[in-house]
């Protein structure tokens, strides 16, 4: 059995099997977008913690606060965070 034609002859059934992967896509899409936004915030904001607390731990180091092998264990330390 045909479908209904309308239009310039197309046919309904042909294209009725895939109109289900246009709402399936959307929500595919929101979802990553979703994400992304959710988690990038966190990793900025982590670096920029690191990269704060490096140079005070340089800082530190050059006005003879600390020394060498203190200087590498925290340095070690904030960067595997």
């Amino acid at each position: 059995m045909m479908g209904y034609r309308y239009g310039r002859g197309y046919d309904m059934m042909s294209w009725g099997g895939l109109f289900w992967l246009i709402p399936l896509v959307l929500i595919i899409i929101i979802a990553i977008a979703a994400y992304k936004i959710t988690t990038s915030g966190k990793r900025n904001s982590n670096i920029t913690i690191n990269d704060n607390s490096i140079e005070i731990l340089k800082q530190r180091y050059a006005r003879g606060e600390i020394d060498e092998e203190q200087y590498r264990k925290m340095r070690d330390t904030i960067e595997s965070k």
